[in-house]
């Protein structure tokens, strides 16, 4: 639901002239597939409290415009170095904001998909949106918790640096969860940058 509203909006809506009419698109696009989430739940009992994350990219002007609720994630891999982009919206995120809890605490948090910001959730939802520089070689790596709850970071950077085209790279990182009985679902989303267009 969330998805085919949000790419309805953003089709109608035509290419986008600036890296600000992007971002705001992509931001308002959330808030309507929020609000309609939240109106079906609230109009048919056996979907109340139904609910999604959502993470998406924008590829525009030699930059990559970013948008997320919740704690499915964006990685960017660059020159051999992994980054996370995303910052989860989790009780446990926030604690790792707060340098409360350190990366591996944060992955032993018995309470670390509490989630702060969810689309279909009573309270509203305050999309974080950045833009980031694209560079030819980068790999952006697009997952829901599934995947990041049950690989570690360095098997991530090891799959994403594989040479090569990058279409292995979705199920090739999507098997471990689903063959180690992962319980989240796991979605796997990889775009290699080959080249700029200036």
């Amino acid at each position: 639901i969330t998805l085919e509203n949000i790419r309805e909006q953003l089709a109608a809506g035509g290419p986008a002239r600036s890296l600000d009419a992007a971002r705001q698109r992509l931001i308002d696009a959330i808030h309507r597939a929020h609000a309609q989430v939240c109106q079906m739940a609230g109009a048919r009992t056996e979907l109340k409290g139904m609910g999604t994350t959502i993470v998406g990219l924008w590829l525009l002007q030699e930059k990559a415009v970013i948008v997320h609720v919740g704690d499915s994630r964006l990685y960017l891999l660059r020159k051999g170095e992994l980054k996370q982009i995303t910052g989860d919206h989790s009780l446990a995120g926030e604690l790792y904001r707060h340098g409360v809890l350190d990366t591996q605490a944060m992955a032993r948090f018995p309470q670390k998909h509490v989630l702060t910001q969810a689309i279909g959730t009573e309270q509203g939802v305050t999309p974080d949106a950045t833009v980031i520089p694209v560079a030819p070689g980068d790999r952006f790596l697009l997952c829901t918790d599934g995947l990041n709850d049950m690989i570690e970071t360095p098997t991530i950077r090891g799959f994403l640096g594989l040479p090569g085209s990058p279409s292995h790279c979705p199920r090739t990182l999507a098997e471990p969860p689903l063959s180690q009985g992962g319980k989240a679902n796991v979605t796997v989303v990889v775009i290699h940058i080959l080249e700029i267009d200036a």
